[in-house]
């Protein structure tokens, strides 16, 4: 239950950073800016983070390794499915804000 919470809790900081700055999080929307304040100046992809966390949680919950099989797999499809091409785009977009942003947050933890 635990690491849900800390889970959601991530999930919800992300949030109101897409709230406060009036932005979609669907890597699929079009962007305006990039957050490099609150959960974002810790990890440009908290929510990816806690998609995983809660993988782990069900895990636990469901007392089943096989979650914890996918857990690789699930990483391997958001870092070169899907962060892959919004660093892509973030990159063309942004240009040097979007880079100087790389160099000062880590892209995990």
């Amino acid at each position: 239950m635990l690491l849900f919470l800390v889970a959601v809790s991530i999930f919800i900081l992300a949030e109101k950073q897409f709230s406060a700055h009036k932005e979609h999080p669907s890597p699929y929307r079009p962007t305006h800016t990039i957050f490099g304040t609150g959960i974002y100046s810790r990890s440009r992809n908290p929510i990816y983070i806690a998609m995983m966390i809660v993988l782990v949680a069900v895990a636990f919950a469901a007392n089943d390794a096989w979650f914890l099989i996918a857990l690789p797999v699930l990483f391997l499809l958001l870092r070169f499915g899907v962060v892959s091409a919004e660093e892509t785009y973030l990159s063309e977009k942004f240009g040097a804000e979007y880079e100087d942003y790389r160099r000062r947050v880590r892209r995990w933890i």
